[in-house]
């Protein structure tokens, strides 16, 4: 250092000299790019877009989420107490989060492991439990989405572990999430001891968790408990479940709705009157979700209409509302087939996600 010089120093002016260096460590330690409003900002503004999913069009939303991934980073580039460093690499990992949700909302299976494999390097780094769960969750749904039900519930399983240490709402979704799992792939009785052991986890918000799209408010749970109890074949019990569940979601206010819970859940209740034999009823609530508008259809709503088709009963598919409810999804499918090959020839290339 600069304050050094090549003579012999005795004992006293060796402490004099250690303490001067020590100072100005201090001082180029203080040194900061970001301060506490600048966190402050881009912490809330990646969560109005998380609480935004699904609520505004997604181009718009991945922008949002794009521009705070890039200017944490960018931040990250400069000096910053390790505190900051620590928020950064946070919110940083937030962003990519959501931008590998969203990425399975839209069909790209192979964006969301590209966003997860780096947001897992950040969520490392923060030691964040409640991020590593989520981004399992994420790497979850996508597994599911792309058929392949081994590895949903390997990660799943891998982020209940961390969920079980972050608590509240993120240990009531992969818990719940890993019951479905088990549901789905046959083994019953660990999908009722999981299912039971979600339903008595405290959904409290806990403080590490983003939130919006990466949450889990009870109405949420509900969902997930019904589709297992679905798997399960206790229709009358999943029926219940996804009616409270649509009902406490349409008391809360606009703004803390999540829509696509929302409309999964109204086809938890068609599943449930399909399996009952009540087409009528499974119509009348089926009207609703083929209302969705175009840019809010995500892929995973696709793939739950065809599991409606597919779990009619030979007989019901004969019948006239079996007809209707084939001739109503076969249409929604094709109207938002052909207006996602419209975008995709107008904009000569696909969106960065």
């Amino acid at each position: 250092m600069d304050l050094r010089d090549r003579r012999v120093l005795d004992p006293a002016q060796q402490l004099s000299l250690y303490a001067r260096e020590s100072s100005k460590i201090l001082t180029q330690a203080e040194q900061s790019n970001v301060g506490e409003e600048t966190l402050s900002r881009l912490q809330a503004e990646l969560q109005q877009a998380a609480h935004s999913y699904l609520q505004i069009p997604m181009p718009r939303l991945l922008a949002d989420v794009r521009r705070i991934r890039d200017e944490a980073l960018h931040l990250l580039e400069g000096r910053q107490p390790l505190r900051y460093r620590t928020e950064l690499h946070s919110i940083a990992g937030w962003a990519m989060t959501v931008l590998g949700w969203a990425s399975t909302d839209l069909g790209r299976v192979d964006a969301t492991a590209a966003h997860t494999h780096t947001a897992w390097y950040f969520a490392q780094e923060t030691g964040n439990d409640a991020l590593r769960a989520w981004i399992c969750k994420t790497r979850q749904v996508a597994a599911y989405w792309a058929n392949d039900c081994e590895a949903a519930i390997r990660h799943a399983e891998r982020g209940a572990f961390f969920a079980a240490r972050a608590g509240g709402q993120t240990h009531v979704m992969l818990a719940s999430t890993l019951a479905l799992d088990y549901a789905r792939a046959g083994r019953l009785r660990d999908a009722r001891e999981t299912l039971a052991q979600a339903r008595g986890i405290s959904p409290t918000q806990e403080r590490q968790c983003l939130g919006g799209v990466l949450s889990c408010p009870p109405e949420r749970a509900l969902s997930y408990w019904a589709d297992a109890c679905l798997v399960l074949g206790r229709p009358g019990v999943a029926l219940e479940m996804a009616e409270r569940s649509v009902a406490a979601s349409r008391a809360r206010p606009a703004p803390e709705r999540n829509l696509g819970t929302e409309r999964m859940t109204q086809l938890h209740i068609v599943r449930a009157h399909v399996d009952q034999g009540e087409p009528e009823a499974a119509l009348t609530v089926l009207d609703m979700v083929l209302d969705t508008p175009s840019d809010a259809r995500p892929a995973p709503l696709l793939l739950q209409l065809a599991e409606i088709i597919t779990r009619m009963s030979p007989a019901l598919r004969a019948s006239r509302d079996g007809r209707r409810i084939n001739d109503a999804i076969s249409a929604f499918e094709a109207a938002t087939t052909m207006r996602v090959e419209r975008r995709a020839l107008g904009s000569g290339r696909e969106p960065d996600a």
